[in-house]
């Protein structure tokens, strides 16, 4: 017999996506209800964000949001095979496929079944646009497209090909001439500037030419500030029965990671699971030294960017000595900030967290260590 998740019991999440049944969760309605109005205006936007900060999360709650007023269409690159990037041919077939599977996974039994019949034939881009604006007509419903992991592919140039397909459709939609999405989500760690910068050379049209540029800032602060991680941190208490002062130690959580969401859980799973409910000042240090001695796969991605870039690394060292870094350029940054090693705060760059100066700390002294033998 299968258990009904609102009989298990909770627990903080510290891999793949939140789901509120089952996790202590912080309370994000703010910033869904923020996303959400961006889509009613019709806007096309970029959720650009660290790994391991939420982006999924927010997507699959802001979708359950939607669905009762738009056809939501929510795919993810993440684990797409590189073929479907190889041409359009690959990539329209593919992408209908996504499109055509995932709606099969909801209650529009009968929206899955008019896009599984208008993808026959599809082999370019001009075939994609058309089957696109055939689907929306015939179903007379706003359609909503999300996309994750958009930098999770092996040919950049194609993916974005596929958005100046989607812009020239949005363009042409506001001259009364093309049907088309309501509204389209884009999110990955890169923004459409960075994808560009890596495609080849040769399609020099894409490379110098936003692909997307009908696209709305996004600033909506997806990270946590201690009054977030206070919603979760009350509902923790309440269901395991604990006396804690909340306010207060979710201000301590929140200094130490800046609310890097992942941090936040992580530390409190820590704290929760593995110290067993050791919610004090000694076990936040414990906590932290907890996670600053283990692996784990965002520590080791952070790494390896740092590793791979002798010039964060100087400009980690001189952070580490000075205390930061005034009247900075953000494009000299850019990757470091893009990764969320570096952040702006107080007018100056300065490491993200106390965790992650602790690893970057520690990795540093490593390195010259060994490279000193």
């Amino acid at each position: 017999m299968i258990k009904d998740v609102t009989e298990m019991k909770k627990e903080f999440n510290i891999t793949g996506v939140c789901v509120p049944e089952i996790n202590y969760m912080v309370d994000i309605s703010d910033k869904i209800t923020g996303i959400e109005e961006m889509v009613d205006k019709g806007y096309c936007f970029v959720i650009s964000k660290p790994r391991q900060y939420g982006k999924t999360t927010i997507l699959n709650e802001l979708s359950k949001k939607l669905n009762s007023r738009y056809v939501v269409l929510f795919v993810s690159f993440e684990a797409v095979s590189n073929k479907i990037f190889e041409n359009e041919e690959n990539f329209s077939l593919g992408i209908l496929k996504l499109l055509t599977d995932n709606l099969r996974m909801t209650p529009q039994k009968d929206v899955y079944e008019i896009l599984s019949r208008h993808q026959e034939g599809v082999k370019d881009f001009d075939g994609l646009s058309i089957t696109i604006s055939e689907f929306i007509d015939e179903i007379k419903k706003e359609v909503v497209l999300i996309i994750d992991e958009i930098d999770k592919n092996g040919n950049n140039g194609v993916f974005l090909k596929f958005l100046s397909l989607l812009r020239r459709k949005y363009l042409s939609k506001q001259m009364g001439k093309d049907i088309t999405f309501k509204s389209v989500i884009l999110a990955g760690v890169y923004d459409i500037k960075n994808l560009s910068t890596t495609i080849k050379e040769e399609e020099e049209e894409i490379r110098f030419n936003s692909p997307f540029n009908i696209a709305m800032d996004f600033d909506i602060d997806i990270s946590f500030s201690d009054k977030d991680i206070e919603t979760m941190l009350s509902q923790y208490v309440n269901e395991e029965k604990l006396t804690l002062n909340v306010e207060e130690m979710s201000r301590k959580l929140y200094e130490i990671t800046s609310g890097y969401p992942y941090l936040v859980s992580k530390m409190a799973y820590i704290m929760d699971k593995k110290l067993q409910k050791k919610w004090d000042i000694e076990g936040l240090q414990e906590a932290i030294d907890i996670i600053i001695s283990e692996k784990n796969p965002l520590f080791d991605y952070i790494i390896g960017i740092i590793e791979r870039n002798s010039e964060i690394r100087n400009i980690l060292k001189e952070i580490f000595v000075d205390g930061g870094i005034e009247n900075f350029t953000p494009y000299v940054y850019e990757k470091a900030i893009i990764h969320g090693i570096l952040v702006e705060r107080d007018g100056k760059l300065v490491i993200h967290n106390k965790i992650f100066e602790g690893i970057i700390f520690n990795f540093l002294m490593d390195r010259e260590r060994a490279q000193s033998e």
